[in-house]
This record gives C-alpha cells, structure tokens and sequence, in this order.
C-alpha cells in the first residue's frame, strides 16, 4: 500500500476535486432557481434541497470513487468545497441576481 503519491497525482486530484465543486455550485444554482419558481411551496423547497444533496453526494461519491479509489481524503472534499465557493463568490453571484430576476418574471407572467 502506498502512502505517498506523487505530487503530479495530488495537484491532479485537487484540480479535479476544484472543477467538481464548480459544477456543484452550476448545480446548486439550477436547484435554487427552481425553489424560487416555486417561491412559498415548502414542498418543492424541500423537494429541491433533496435533490440538491442527492445529486451532490452521486458526482461527489463517483469522483471518490474514480480518483481517489474510493478512499474519501480530506483534501479532495476541502478542494471540492473551494471550487464550489469560488462559483459562488465569482460567477455564481452575478448568475444568482439574473436568476431571482428571471423567477420573479416568470412567476409574475404566470401568476
């Protein structure tokens, strides 16, 4: 059993695990916009949030699973976390503004 991996295979994990996050946060972003068509709907809020952390834990579980050998190493989840604040800090925050808007039209032209 090796203890050690190379550097190149480390960063290659931590790349990886940064784009993962990333795409968490795309997928983050599509479930809060459908919780704000739905708006006052405590079931479709619930509904969205379940599926959120399902499909969180599937890309996170088949990452684990393809990168690491199915080991759950705490800088590949800490780089997952990161890539997924970077969306949220960077794109993310202009992309959520366009979508409350987006929400706000939708529910106001089908109200």
């Amino acid at each position: 059993m090796k203890y050690s991996e190379p550097l190149r295979a480390q960063l290659l994990v931590v790349s990886v695990f940064l784009g993962v996050g990333f795409l968490l946060g795309v997928w983050y972003l599509i479930c809060s916009f459908l919780r704000k068509l739905a708006y006052e709907k405590r079931s479709v809020t619930f509904l969205s949030d379940i599926l959120f952390f399902i499909g969180a834990f599937a890309v996170c579980f088949a990452s684990f699973l393809s990168y690491t050998n199915g080991l759950w190493r705490l800088p590949a989840l800490l780089s997952a976390v990161g890539g997924f604040c970077l969306f949220r800090l960077s794109f993310g925050f202009y992309l959520a503004k366009a979508a409350d808007r987006l929400a706000s039209l939708v529910r106001h032209c089908f109200a």
